[in-house]
């Protein structure tokens, strides 16, 4: 069987964050949730997510917790790397993380946003040895659930967007968006100019935010 290469880059991404989750926890004493923040605001979650090597396949996962570290300006000593021979709750996490980011092109913020490392975690003894593209629906419909009431905030979390930005983008004022979003205002009495900008911002179809009519007040 031949691989392709995005198939072995994947791999090899997989690999490394699985090992960095294990390592941060397991050995540097991290919560799986402080380290995960930390990737994200330091930037090198960004980096991982558009595949930059020197993050992601050049460098161990060991290697990834000392940049993450680094980067946050946290001056530790790292104890030795571990050496496994069981796949822990950590490894499989951080798998599956650079699965779902690789698969969906969303940012780790957004995904953590609606899937945090205690809800993955949820997971691991119903999917653990389920295929990837079983756990990638699973989260899917996780994704698709929250918050499943406001699709505005739904597409706007997907999009990457803040209320802040998404209004600045779109030109609809920030209150009347606030509004929306905590159903206080009907979004779909909004002017068709008005959906149709958010939605080109957001990147999806009007109809992802409007709501239902048989929940309309």
């Amino acid at each position: 069987m031949t691989y392709s290469y995005d198939e072995i880059y994947l791999g090899g991404a997989m690999k490394n964050l699985g090992e960095a989750l294990d390592y941060a926890v397991n050995a540097c004493g991290f919560s799986i949730d402080s380290f995960m923040a930390m990737f994200v605001t330091c930037g090198l979650a960004d980096d991982f997510g558009c595949g930059v090597p020197s993050v992601t396949t050049g460098i161990s996962g060991t290697e990834l917790v000392s940049k993450v570290m680094e980067k946050s300006g946290l001056k530790k000593t790292l104890p030795d790397a571990i050496d496994r021979k069981e796949i822990g709750y950590e490894y499989w996490c951080g798998k599956i993380y650079a699965l779902y980011q690789w698969k969906k092109s969303l940012s780790f913020k957004t995904i953590l946003d609606f899937i945090p490392p205690s809800t993955l975690l949820s997971l691991y003894s119903e999917m653990n040895e389920k295929e990837d593209s079983e756990v990638i629906e699973a989260l899917d419909n996780i994704i698709k659930e929250a918050d499943s009431d406001v699709r505005i905030q739904v597409q706007r979390k997907l999009s990457g967007h803040t209320q802040k930005s998404l209004a600045e983008a779109s030109g609809v004022n920030l209150r009347t968006l606030q509004q929306y979003e905590l159903k206080s205002k009907n979004i779909n009495k909004a002017s068709a100019s008005a959906l149709l900008k958010m939605a080109q911002v957001m990147g999806c179809e009007i109809e992802s935010i409007m709501e239902p009519v048989e929940n309309d007040n």
